[in-house]
C-alpha cells in the first residue's frame, strides 16, 4: 500500500471528489493525498476491529448462520445495483465507490465458502459418484450466469470484474474438490461466456479484440478516438515499460504529459499502475510485490486440506487477491484480455482498498483462530 502511495504521488495526478464536493470545495485533489485518506481510513478501522474483537464476532456469527442463498441474493443484488441505480458498475461519479469489489471478495467468498463446507462430506470422497460430480458442474454452469454473465457482462457489460469473480470461483472450486478436471470444466464456461459477450456487446468486443488480439492495427491512433482507445492503451504501456532488472529509479519515468492532467499511459493510476512500478523499480519491485502475494497464498492455504468455513473463506480470500494481482500483471503486457483490473494494495480506489484492508482483519482473525486451535 505505501509503494502505491509513492506511485500515485509521482504521477501527480488531481481529480474530483464527491466527499469535498459535500462541503462544497470544488478543486481537484491529488489522487495519491485521497487514497492515503482512504488507507488511514480503512487501516484505523481494521486495527479497531483486531483489538476490539469484531472480526472474530462476525466470522462466528457468519459460521453460525445457516443459511447460504442470503449471501448469494446480497452478491447478485449488490453486484447489479449500480445498473438498477441508472449508472454503471460505480455509484459515485468519480468513480470512488464500487460496489462489485466487495462483492468479489466479501459476499460472494462467503457464499461459496458457506457452500462448499455444506459439501465437506461430499468433496472429501476419494470417487465421486455420478450424482456428486453432475450437482457440482451445475453449479459452476448456474454460479458462472448469475455472478459473472447475467449482472456483470450482459447487464453492465463489465468483463474485468466478471472475469475476476468467474475465475476466483473456478479456482476456489478446483481447491476445494482437489479435481483439475473441474479447472478445465470452469474455464471452457468461462470462454463460452466471454464468446457470447463479444456477441451482444460492442464494448466487450472493443476489449477483446482491439486491446487484446488486433491492438497493433490501432497502435498508433491518437487516444481517445471512440473504439480506438483499448489498442493505443496497451501500446503506450508496452512501449513505456523497458524492464530491467533494477528499473529506471524512482523518479526517473516520463510517465506525465507536461501539459495535461494525465498520464502518457491511459490510466496507470490504477489499472496500469504496474507500468510506472516495473519501468521505475523494475523486474525487482514486480518480484516484490508478487512475493507478497505469495506469502498470503502460503499462509492461508493449510498444508492438510480442511473443509471447514473459515479455512475455505481464508483460502477463498488468497486465491481471490492473487488471481486479481496475477490477471492485472498478465494485462498489462498483453498475456490477458485488457478489461480494467486494479493491481490489490497499490492501485488507486476507494472500495478496492477499504474492501483490501477488510480482507487483512478477516484472514489475521482466521489465522489467529487456526493458532488457537493448534494443539499445544
Amino acid at each position: 500500500n505505501s509503494l502505491g502511495l509513492v506511485i500515485l504521488y509521482r504521477l501527480d495526478i488531481s481529480s474530483g471528489w464527491f466527499l469535498t464536493r459535500v462541503v462544497g470545495y470544488e478543486e481537484s485533489i491529488p489522487l495519491a493525498l485521497k487514497q492515503l485518506i482512504f488507507s488511514m481510513i480503512a487501516m484505523l478501522g481494521v486495527v479497531t476491529g483486531l483489538a476490539k474483537g469484531h472480526f472474530k464476532k462476525a466470522i462466528l456469527f457468519i459460521e453460525k448462520n445457516k443459511n447460504i442463498m442470503i449471501w448469494g441474493i446480497a452478491s447478485f443484488v449488490l453486484l447489479a445495483l449500480p445498473k438498477l441505480l441508472g449508472g454503471s458498475i460505480w455509484l459515485t461519479q468519480d468513480r470512488s465507490i464500487q460496489p462489485s469489489e466487495f462483492v468479489f471478495k466479501i459476499t460472494f467468498l462467503i457464499f461459496l465458502s458457506k457452500y462448499y463446507e455444506s459439501k465437506a462430506t461430499e468433496l472429501l470422497l476419494q470417487h465421486y459418484p455420478f450424482k456428486e460430480i453432475a450437482k457440482i458442474v451445475l453449479f459452476i454452469v448456474a454460479g458462472i450466469g448469475c455472478f459473472f454473465l447475467a449482472p456483470m457482462v450482459l447487464m453492465q457489460h463489465e468483463l474485468g470484474t466478471a472475469l475476476l469473480i468467474a475465475l476466483s470461483f473456478i479456482f476456489l472450486t478446483t481447491y476445494v474438490s482437489d479435481r483439475l478436471s473441474f479447472l478445465f470444466v470452469g474455464l471452457a464456461f468461462i470462454i463460452l461466456a466471454m464468446a457470447l459477450g463479444v456477441l451482444v456487446s460492442d464494448h466487450i468486443e472493443r476489449r477483446v479484440l482491439a486491446a487484446w488480439l488486433e491492438w497493433k492495427d490501432y497502435a498508433f491512433k491518437p487516444f481517445g478516438e471512440g473504439k480506438l482507445y483499448p489498442g493505443y492503451q496497451i501500446f503506450q504501456a508496452l512501449a513505456a515499460i523497458k524492464l530491467s532488472p533494477w528499473g529506471m529509479g524512482i523518479g526517473n519515468g516520463i510517465l506525465k504529459h507536461a501539459t495535461m492532467n494525465r498520464t502518457i499511459v491511459p490510466v496507470a493510476t490504477s489499472d496500469f499502475i504496474a507500468i510506472p512500478l516495473g519501468s521505475e523499480l523494475g523486474i525487482i519491485g514486480i518480484a516484490i510485490v508478487c512475493a507478497g502475494y505469495l506469502v498470503i497464498l502460503n499462509k492461508s492455504l493449510p498444508k492438510n486440506r480442511t473443509l471447514n468455513f473459515q479455512s475455505i473463506f481464508a483460502a477463498g480470500i488468497a486465491i481471490a487477491l492473487s488471481v486479481q494481482g496475477c490477471f492485472n500483471l498478465s494485462e498489462v503486457v498483453a498475456l490477458l484480455p485488457i478489461t480494467g483490473i486494479p493491481l490489490p494494495h497499490l492501485s488507486y480506489g476507494g472500495s478496492a482498498v477499504l474492501a483490501n484492508y477488510i480482507l487483512t482483519g478477516i484472514l489475521l482473525t482466521i489465522l489467529g483462530n487456526r493458532s488457537e486451535d493448534k494443539p499445544k
